[in-house]
This record gives structure tokens, sequence and C-alpha cells, in this order.
């Protein structure tokens, strides 16, 4: 069967670090890449030039087949077990030996998500070495080198404490890796961001070899415009949590008047080998993944000219026994692996990739925009929003509604197709059918056209730029579109058809099923057992579960 193929890899990895009890600090680089001495990685073993740890740190942001040390399995379980499923992109399509007890029936497999955190322990030795490089030897490479590690560290770092709601991030290194709340994480994201903008400032006409820097090829003044943008998103992902600081960074992007805007100026990841969506396909074929019901709830809904090219529609060939039509798209509910006394699903029916998505095997430089960390859509709808709120917008001055037609069409450029009259059309999204059970058929459970006019209120303005945002980030952007969905409650989401342990949620007047965020890592809790249940009591109301609000997921209005 080809569903067993990856996971027999993982489990028995997991299944020998589970029977040894050999846990490692979190100084440890668990994935096995080198810190700075292997030829593979291109680090270097000279301080003058610490530029060779970047790749170290860069290919956790999309762990890739073809990384150094890295195998195509880890992207799976850093990203495609997690974040990916919470925010209705990816499903799971069978059990992995499991049962229903997977993360998209909302079981939290720990020896599954401790990859997630190892991910950031990954590249904060990398992250020193450069650091203590430029101390040592401030020369210009040292320098921009420091400030490319600074802004990576965040996009890294963001997405796991974003997932975890609390990391030992400012006690790293140390003998007594305290935890912090993810409010003092934020503040120290920001401080880092202002260091990252210094250390670039110093050389702006300085380059990296084109070799190390897998987003710009050493361009400087592009690392600073996409360090101002991080700097947007971060401050708005806060703003229920803490406005005053919300507002106050916000503005401090804006006022640069230096933003990713255009797609020519998009962080996209081009390492010499796969790049996120190669690997993300290869799970796909396998039959490891498979597309969520919101993506075509959505997508087909709005008879969106980014289908075709992100999914293809059913054929005769692995339409056997499905009750969607030949020539449909097939997609998941989430909750539907080894549901007791379920028809078996077979992975030959759901929709592949349609022709966006790169073939496993193909380097990232063959389809560079498939990789994409930080699009122009994204900017321009943070503005929309920011627009909404009346924040000092600086020189971007158009308003809500443009920077919401601007970021559409951002997204329908980044995919090479034409936008017609999408921005005018009051479609709804559409009702899923399941392929194998009608039990699990539900109706939309959102109204929300792409049409402006059609929405009354800042809330229901706001519903559509984020709906927008979730499509322009698929589909690999999927840590960002899930703490987009936890922040605001958008884009609605089916609820999961069965849960094995239910996330009973209050939302407002809503009850829906959700993850909030994933537990912390076995091995902490076996190593560093004080600080992990101090940070629990601490930061996340004494409770890490699945059903735990992180600091910044407040349970209120938007507005």
């Amino acid at each position: 069967m080809r569903k067993t193929h990856v996971p027999i890899m993982l489990i028995a990895i997991i299944a020998l670090a589970s029977c040894t009890k050999n846990f490692s600090d979190i100084n440890t680089n668990k994935l096995g890449i080198p810190y700075g001495g292997s030829s593979n990685s291109g680090a270097s073993t000279a301080l003058q030039d610490a530029s060779g740890y970047l790749p170290t740190m860069m290919q956790y942001i999309y762990p890739s087949n073809g990384a150094p040390g890295v195998a195509s399995w880890v992207y799976q379980i850093q990203q495609n077990f997690n974040s990916d499923i919470y925010c209705g992109y990816w499903m799971m399509a069978g059990g992995f030996g499991h049962g229903n007890n997977v993360e998209s029936n909302y079981y939290l497999y720990q020896g599954w998500d401790d990859y997630l955190f190892d991910s950031w322990t990954s590249i904060m030795n990398p992250f020193l070495s450069i650091q203590t490089s430029a101390w040592t030897y401030p020369t210009p490479v040292n320098q921009t080198a420091l400030g490319m590690a600074y802004a990576t560290k965040v996009m890294v770092s963001v997405r796991v404490a974003d997932a975890e709601g609390t990391l030992p991030y400012t006690s790293f290194g140390s003998s007594n890796t305290s935890y912090d709340s993810l409010g003092k994480i934020y503040n120290t994201f920001f401080s880092e961001l202002d260091s990252a903008l210094a250390y670039l400032a110093m050389q702006n006409t300085s380059t990296i070899n084109v070799t190390k820097d897998y987003f710009y090829s050493g361009n400087v003044a592009s690392w600073i415009t996409l360090t101002n943008s991080l700097r947007l998103e971060l401050a708005m992902r806060i703003v229920k949590a803490n406005p005053i600081l919300a507002e106050a960074q916000a503005e401090k992007a804006m006022t640069t008047g230096n933003l990713i805007t255009s797609n020519s100026q998009n962080a996209t990841f081009v390492p010499p080998f796969e790049g996120a969506l190669t690997t993300l396909n290869y799970t796909w074929g396998v039959g490891n993944t498979v597309p969520g019901a919101d993506v075509y709830s959505f997508l087909v809904g709005y008879n969106d000219p980014r289908l075709p090219v992100f999914l293809t529609p059913t054929n005769a060939a692995n339409n056997t026994a499905s009750r969607v039509p030949i020539g449909k798209y097939c997609t998941m509910r989430l909750g539907s692996v080894s549901v007791p006394g379920d028809t078996a699903l077979s992975d030959y029916m759901f929709s592949l990739p349609g022709t966006g998505i790169p073939q496993s095997g193909s380097l990232c430089s063959n389809n560079p925009s498939s990789s994409t960390f930080f699009n122009a859509a994204e900017t321009n709808f943070l503005l929309a929003e920011a627009s909404l709120r009346s924040w000092n917008m600086g020189t971007f001055t158009s308003g809500a509604q443009s920077y919401y037609n601007a970021g559409v069409q951002a997204s329908m450029n980044q995919w090479n197709v034409p936008i017609g009259n999408y921005l005018a059309t009051s479609a709804a999204p559409a009702s899923f059918t399941d392929p194998t059970l009608a039990a699990r058929d539900i109706s939309a459970v959102s109204t929300c056209s792409p049409n402006w006019a059609d929405a009354q209120t800042n809330e229901a303005h706001l519903e559509q730029i984020i709906t927008q945002k979730w499509i322009a980030l698929w589909p690999a952007n999927s840590p960002v579109a899930w703490a987009e969905y936890r922040r605001t409650g958008y884009p609605k989401l089916f609820p999961a058809y069965f849960c094995a342990v239910a996330p009973t949620i209050s939302w407002g007047n809503l009850t829906v099923d959700n993850a909030r965020k994933i537990m912390l890592p076995n091995n902490e809790y076996l190593n560093n057992t004080a600080n992990v249940y101090n940070a629990i009591n601490e930061y996340l109301g004494g409770t890490d579960a699945i059903t735990t609000h992180v600091w910044w997921d407040v349970n209120a209005a938007n507005f």
C-alpha cells in the first residue's frame, strides 16, 4: 500500500526514540545537521566568514528533501501534521498505525509534534556562531550575515512559539533553560528585528555569496524590505493581546514606506535542492497527504481561477467508488481518519497536484513562486486590515478596499492566472460532499464573498480580508494561516467530523471545534521538568492541551 511508505520510516525512528528513552537536551540538533562544521551544509570553519552558517538556519523554514541531513518526512511532521491540518489546507489520509489517534482527529502525538520544537533548537547554535563571528570579526560579510540571521531566527522561531505558546527563548544555552511568556518572546522578536535592520544597514551595498542566501542571493535591500514586512505581520498578530504595542510596531513598519508590496519583492525560498512544494508533492503522491475540504469549499464556491493551478479534478482512474463525480474536485474533511465503521478511504480518489505544483524531485529553482515564504498579497491584506483599524499608515494611504483588491490581484499574478471579474462576484463558498460517507457531507459555514461591496461592517470586511489571505497563503504558508485563523476566527472552517479528543471551543457566540496549540515536547517534560510545569502554570493557564489558547489568541471581538 502506498500509504505506508513514509510513515514506516517515521514510526521506526520515533519508536526507537521511545524505546531507548535517550532524549537529548535542547542544545542538541536532533535532525543530524552539524552546527557549522559540515562542507555539505556550506558552513564555514573560519570565523572571518560566518555566512556559511546561514543555509543551516534557512533550511528549517521549509525543511525539504535534499537539504543536508534533512529527509523529506521532516517537513511532513514539522508542519504538515500540525499547522497544515489545523488551518484547513491539508489532511492526513491514514492513521499511520495509530488508528484514529492522529493529529487530523485532534489527537496530539508528541513523538511527531516534537519535531517542530526541534526545528527551533536546530537554528540556535548556527545563529550563535554567526553572532560570535560578527562580534569577534566585524567584517562587512559577517555583519550582513548577522542581520540576515536575526531575521531568519525570527522567521523560524515565531512559527514554533505561536504553535506551542511558550519557549525557553532568552535562556537558550544557559544552565537553567527556563521558559518565557509569549508576550516577552514577541518583545524580543521586535528587538531582534531592530538588530537585523541595524546590521543590514551597516553595509547596504555588500552581498553574501549567492549559494548561501536562499531568499535574495545576498541582496541586502531586499532583506531590509522583508524585515519591515515581518514586523508588520507580527504586530498584527498581537493586536488583541497588546493593542498599544501592536499599533506602535505596525506603524513603525509602515512609516518606512518599504514593504513587500509587489511580487518582484517576494521572499521566495529557493535552495539548491527541492523546495517545500516538491516535498509536499511527495507526501501527497504517496497518499499520506490530501487537500482539505475547506480548500474545496472556498475555491470551488468562488469559481476561483487558482483552483486548477492548485488541484486536479478527479478522473476515471482515481474516481473508483467515489461519491464525487468525475471531473470534480475531491478533498477530505477534518476528522475523517480511521473512523470506526467507516468505508476505507483510498488515496487514489482524491484530487492530485495542479499545474502550479512542482513534481517531487524537481529543483525549487524550476518553479520558485511555489515556495514563497512572504508574498505581496499578505502585505496588502495586512495594510487593508491596518486601514480598517485607522492606524497611521505612513505613505500607504490608498484605503482598505484598495489594498484588499491589490492583495487578491497580487495572488492571481503570483500564480499566473487572470483575475477576470473575481472581485465583482457575490459567489459564496460551496457545500462539501464526502467521497465515501454521506454522514460527513456538510453545508458551507461561510457566506463571505470576494466582492467588497457585499460587506457593510468592518467585521464583515475583515472576514473577506482574512479569507482571501488564507487562499493567498496556500499551500505552504500554513503557520501564518493557522495563526490568523486563531486570532480572528476567519476564514470560517468546517468543524471536524470526528475528534479523538474533542476540543470544543467557545468563540464569541459560536461553539466550534478547533485546535489552538500543540503540546510542549516530550523530551522537555522528561529533561526540563520543573521549567516546563512552571511555564504551563504561568503562561498557559495551567493546561498544555490542544484546547489551550496562546497569549495572543484572545477570545474577544476583533474591533
